[in-house]
């Protein structure tokens, strides 16, 4: 299993350098962070935080988008996933969906099947 490296402070706190930039946490789990247009006269800027997995199948690289950081966990999602249907998308249950997908792999099935 790969060291995780991601935390939550570090995600809640982190300022990108770059429009769009994405962080390794280990076992194909990154975050990405995208700078969100903004209209207003403030210059703020303002990212988006989402979760990404990637993987591959013989050698083609597939990503799969699983959600934004914190957004609650749609009731189907936590049931396929075996996590409790009130969750929300932290970094924890990025993990535990990341393990449920690779056994999932291991076992024949294509992800975005599930989706």
């Amino acid at each position: 299993m790969a060291k995780l490296k991601l935390t939550d402070t570090f995600i809640k706190n982190h300022s990108p350098t770059r429009k769009d930039e994405l962080k390794n946490d280990g076992n194909g789990l990154s975050m990405r962070f995208r700078l969100i247009p903004s209209e207003s006269k403030v210059k703020k800027q303002v990212y988006s935080k989402s979760w990404v997995y990637s993987y591959k199948v013989g050698s083609k690289s597939f990503y799969l988008t699983l959600g934004s950081y914190d957004a609650p966990i749609s009731e189907f999602d936590a049931n396929l996933y075996g996590l409790p249907v009130d969750s929300r998308l932290t970094l924890e249950n990025a993990r535990e969906i990341v393990k449920t997908i690779r056994r999932q792999k291991q076992r024949g099935i294509d992800p975005k099947l599930n989706i």
